[in-house]
């Protein structure tokens, strides 16, 4: 976001409910908190929690994943300042301070378990957690079928799973669910189609050079499996014509994805709304533009901004936060195509 001489009002949603947001991006509801005595997040003593790592109870990370964690208090009572956390067997799971007061990131590194110790400033221990790893055998992840040469394609992993998962007999996924991300190695076929240039927060992002057929392979890096193989259709970017946007409005209070709408348009008033961009090529059809080829601008209505990057999770597209009532002009740049397109959005009651 551009820096303004005075900061400008942003709607009044948290972090954590922008972060949910995020990582729920298509609508669905809040992770639903499991009963004190069932969560596996909350410390022996049961004076913490540990929250993180999307919408999941689960406390086993993916062997070669990392996550950050926040450390809340799993009462009413508040927690002491300054917690910090070490862990008892840093060769399976290691603990390092996290980038902002009161998380941590943790780092899996083998097969097992290791008891996390939260520690009092002084160094007395507050409570007590385990957290395991294992290897991830399956996930599930999402990826567009085609792209501009010259622009990103983003692969978003989602759900992890261990071997567990690959038993028809098992009855109980969430079971064999694993957290963390940055366990997987990739490489594109050909080389010279496309490099991958990041892999953050779940999502690995390849810029294209090559018009043509091709695809990108990710293998868990431990034990060699190869957990995604996605073929794509780079397409010259001389075919880009017209920018097609939609949006999405999101609501932590809906269990279902509410429907996308063609802009201009209107949507109802929600916790915020994500905006997807296409360009149209001359036979009609759409190719998706990621949203980290797209900057665009919220204009003339105060309550509506671009979320800050590190809000958005793995979503392919772009997250708006929103806190009122108003039609907003959302205006968008996307240099590799040199183009750009304005778009009316209105926000109306539900």
């Amino acid at each position: 976001m551009n820096q303004l001489a005075s900061p400008p009002r942003h709607p009044r949603l948290s972090h954590r409910a922008a972060l949910v947001l995020g990582l729920c991006v298509l609508g669905a509801s809040a992770c639903q908190r499991l009963d004190f005595d069932l969560d596996p997040r909350v410390g022996d003593a049961g004076r913490v929690r540990f929250t993180g790592g999307g919408c999941t109870s689960s406390v086993t990370l993916a062997v070669g994943a990392s996550e950050t964690f926040t450390i809340e208090s799993a009462s009413a009572e508040p927690l002491p300042d300054e917690l910090g956390a070490v862990s008892e067997s840093p060769e399976i799971i290691d603990v390092t301070p996290g980038p902002e007061p009161s998380t941590v990131d943790l780092r899996a590194h083998a097969v097992g378990e290791s008891r996390l110790v939260v520690t009092l400033p002084d160094g007395g221990t507050f409570d007590t957690i385990t957290f395991r790893a294992d290897i991830a055998r399956l996930v599930h992840y999402t990826a567009a079928p085609r792209v501009f040469r010259g622009g990103t394609l983003d692969v978003a992993i989602g759900e992890t799973y261990g071997a567990c998962a690959l038993d028809p007999d098992t009855d109980n996924l969430e079971g064999c669910r694993l957290i963390g991300h940055g366990f997987l190695g990739w490489s594109v076929e050909p080389p010279e189609a496309a490099a991958v240039y990041a892999d953050r927060e779940g999502t690995a992002s390849l810029r294209t050079a090559l018009a043509g057929a091709a695809r990108i392979v990710g293998v868990e890096r431990s034990e060699g499996w190869e957990l995604v193989r996605h073929g794509f259709e780079v397409v010259s970017e001389a075919d880009a014509g017209e920018l097609v946007a939609t949006a999405t409005a999101l609501s932590m209070l809906s269990g279902e994805p509410l429907p996308s709408v063609t802009l201009p348009g209107t949507i109802q008033l929600g916790d915020g709304f994500v905006v997807a961009l296409a360009a149209k090529l001359p036979d009609g059809t759409l190719v998706p533009i990621s949203r980290r080829d797209a900057f665009w601008r919220a204009e003339g209505c105060e309550s509506v901004a671009p979320a800050p990057s590190s809000y958005q999770g793995a979503s392919l597209d772009t997250l708006f936060l929103s806190g009122g009532l108003c039609t907003v002009a959302l205006a968008v740049d996307v240099p590799f195509l040199g183009k750009s397109a304005e778009f009316t959005l209105t926000i109306a009651a539900p």
